[in-house]
């Protein structure tokens, strides 16, 4: 489950004992013109999610794993909050081992906003 709020994106996310666990991204700790992403998986799949905040309007975030590219949900709030949240499943990557990842954000006209690897990440 995700959601927004005028503070950030929440993540609650099942654990295999049966219970839950809440990630937070708080967007007035993202640095302008940067990303901040999580991971949360298992053997079944990987759920990347996370906020851009910057300069111009994300129209499409992706998040590229070895050379596999994913076409993330871009949502945002409504009015003008000066950010985006994203998120992609991706059941191909496991939780446990994962290759080179590079989340790339997008404006409309194809101006790259923002790009960050996997070191970041």
């Amino acid at each position: 489950m995700l959601w927004l709020t005028g503070q950030g994106m929440f993540l609650v996310t099942p654990k295999s004992s049966g219970t839950t666990k809440e990630r937070v991204l708080n967007a007035a700790e993202v640095p302008s013109g940067k990303i901040s992403a999580i991971a949360s998986g298992d053997a079944s799949g990987t759920l990347h999610a996370g906020i851009y905040r910057g300069p111009g309007k994300a129209a499409t975030i992706t998040v590229a794993i070895g050379s596999r590219t994913l076409n993330t949900q871009v949502i945002t709030l409504a009015g003008s909050p000066g950010w985006a949240a994203f998120y992609a499943d991706d059941t191909q990557a496991g939780a446990i081992s994962m290759p080179a990842l590079t989340i790339t954000v997008q404006a409309a006209d194809g101006t790259i906003l923002a790009s960050q690897q996997a070191k970041d990440y």
